[in-house]
């Protein structure tokens, strides 16, 4: 048999070995591939433009990446800042809303919520409530001989002596003009009695720490709730008012502690 001659392809390659095996002149274990005959000549190395083309193309999506980076690191730093700003403008605004602008403590909505909140916590806790109407004796003197900026002053300086008399759980309201509500929790007769009298302390201070001059004192009204299972928000204010005045009557810059239930 003849084999085609001509350019050597995989077929006739093929066709060849398969006749040697034939005519035995070899075995199909000797049978080669004919890519293994072939020269595969090495890629021509890189020529300094083909390295060239390819440093600025790797330069230029370096460069592309970097400014998609700074963007999105520049537009995320925005957002923050924005989001940052909202929350302190929505901080401010809330504490606009429930402090008094003067003296920084809570106003009388934000006393209204949380006693509302430390009845119902009583209700199911069975820990008592302690609230006290706090007047200034004396307050309108201030007013009339040193004018209202010196009033001011004064009420700035009770408010912080007298939350520094009372603990941190506790809340300490402006609940308008020279009025002031105590709320605290867990407090039995004894101890009412020394926080009404450091309270009445931190008010002569403040007239004194000012040198007024003048016979400044705090009517305090207390009522200590030990079962608020039925009171209201409006009956707790009503009898610490009540007795308030009552003890304004007696004596002023005294306390008058009620104990209910």
């Amino acid at each position: 048999d003849y084999v085609e001659i001509g350019h050597m392809s995989h077929d006739r390659w093929s066709k060849i070995q398969n006749h040697l095996v034939t005519i035995g002149l070899i075995s199909k274990t000797d049978m080669i591939d004919i890519d293994d005959l072939l020269h595969k000549p090495s890629p021509a190395p890189l020529s300094w433009k083909d390295i060239s083309i390819y440093l600025v193309t790797i330069a230029l999506l370096i460069t592309v990446l970097l400014v998609g980076l700074l963007s999105y690191y520049r537009r995320s730093r925005h957002l923050n800042e924005q989001v940052i700003e909202a929350r302190s403008a929505e901080k401010k605004l809330f504490i606009t809303a429930t402090h008094d602008h003067l003296t920084g403590l809570p106003n009388r909505m934000l006393l209204l919520d949380r006693l509302e909140v430390a009845i119902d916590d009583a209700k199911r806790t069975g820990v008592n409530l302690a609230v006290a109407f706090i007047d200034l004796d004396g307050f309108k003197q201030i007013n009339d001989r040193f004018g209202h900026h010196v009033g001011d002053d004064f009420l700035k300086k009770v408010a912080i002596n007298m939350s520094l008399e009372i603990r941190s759980s506790a809340t300490l309201a402006r609940y308008g003009g020279d009025e002031f509500v105590y709320l605290g929790r867990g407090l039995n007769e004894e101890y009412a009695a020394r926080v009404s009298n450091r309270i009445i302390e931190a008010v002569k201070r403040s007239e004194q720490s000012l040198k007024l001059d003048k016979d400044i004192s705090a009517s305090i009204g207390m009522i200590i709730i030990n079962n608020a299972e039925s009171i209201t928000v409006d009956e707790v204010l009503k009898m610490a008012d009540a007795n308030m005045y009552a003890q304004k009557k007696l004596a002023k810059g005294g306390v008058n502690i009620e104990v209910i239930g």
